[in-house]
C-alpha cells in the first residue's frame, strides 16, 4: 500500500482541470515469491476523513467503494 499526494504534494487534485492527465509514478515492492499477473486497486480519498472520493467518469469499471482495478502483467 502507498498513500501520498500526487507528485509529492505539488499537484493536489483540487488543482486538476477536467481531462488533464497527471503522471505520478509509484514503486510498490512485492514480497519475495509474489509474481504476476496481479491486480492493483487505485482510489482517491479525503485525508481529513478517509472517505473515498467518487469516480464520476472512469474509462475503467469502478467498484462500489470507488476503486479502479488495474491488471498488472
Amino acid at each position: 500500500q502507498d498513500d501520498a499526494q500526487p507528485q509529492g504534494g505539488k499537484r493536489p487534485t483540487s488543482g486538476w482541470r477536467s481531462g488533464e492527465i497527471v503522471a505520478d509514478a509509484r514503486t510498490l515492492p512485492l514480497p519475495q515469491g509474489v509474481s504476476g499477473p496481479l491486480r492493483l486497486a487505485v482510489g482517491w480519498y479525503l485525508p481529513q476523513t478517509g472517505g473515498r472520493l467518487p469516480l464520476v467518469r472512469a474509462s475503467l469499471p469502478a467498484e462500489p467503494d470507488h476503486r479502479v482495478w488495474l491488471h498488472v502483467p
